[in-house]
């Protein structure tokens, strides 16, 4: 979740977003999705609460990004496939992020996330 030459040209509340995401990213080495608080999340990239989102739609909200950025080039000479492709090789560069993220399978979960998308 390294900031790109596009994310230098985003809105405060997007760069709080992926701060938030990246805090995220490092408490799922050591814990849970379901066992990781807000507090830890907050405190680790120093925001207050205020600023925090439900940790489940900022898991979603990062994946519709990297979905958002794997589709981006849609039109100018790249197919569905390699748009999938892509997405997939995103996935796997932030595989312990969303392994962990997968994992989870209650109310809002990525996996019920990406499933409704798949659907639309």
């Amino acid at each position: 979740m390294a900031e790109t030459g596009n994310q230098r040209n985003l809105t405060k509340g997007e760069k709080t977003k992926y701060r938030l995401a990246r805090a995220m990213k490092e408490c799922m080495k050591t814990t849970s999705v379901e066992n990781i608080t807000v507090k830890q999340i907050t405190e680790k990239c120093e925001l207050t609460r205020q600023t925090f989102l439900d940790k489940y739609d900022l898991i979603n909200w990062y994946f519709d990004k990297l979905l958002a950025k794997s589709f981006e080039h849609m039109g100018q000479g790249k197919t569905v496939y390699d748009a999938l492709v892509k997405k997939f090789t995103y996935i796997q560069e932030e595989q312990k992020f969303f392994s962990a993220a997968f994992r989870y399978d209650e109310q809002n979960s990525l996996r019920q996330h990406d499933f409704e998308l798949i659907l639309a």
